[in-house]
């Protein structure tokens, strides 16, 4: 997946996902002949952990909401919905 597919996946900028590579918080993609990132299903696993971990920080207590609180907020739910499919795929009795 290029840069710009796995951005719209997650619901982040490009920039957001660079700067998590730059930071080290996930290993740096292959790169294609042209030298664009290629990011695998386990890249965007890795990325999808690192913003869920971010993201479902909790904020200390009095802080005030920033205006991208309303989005964040959606991205936790679709990331916790996600995963909570997922277990309840897994977990799943196979149906006779």
């Amino acid at each position: 997946m290029r840069i710009s597919d796995v951005a719209k996946l997650l619901s982040v900028s490009k920039a957001t996902i660079r700067r998590i590579e730059t930071l080290g918080l996930i290993k740096a993609p292959i790169r294609d002949r042209n030298d664009q990132r290629r990011y695998t299903e386990a890249d965007v696993e890795a990325l999808r952990k690192v913003i869920y971990d971010r993201v479902a920080e909790v904020a200390p207590p009095g802080a005030k909401a920033s205006p991208r609180s309303d989005r964040v907020d959606r991205l936790v739910d679709r990331l916790r919905a996600g995963k909570e499919a997922a277990h309840a795929k897994r977990t799943q009795a196979p149906q006779e």
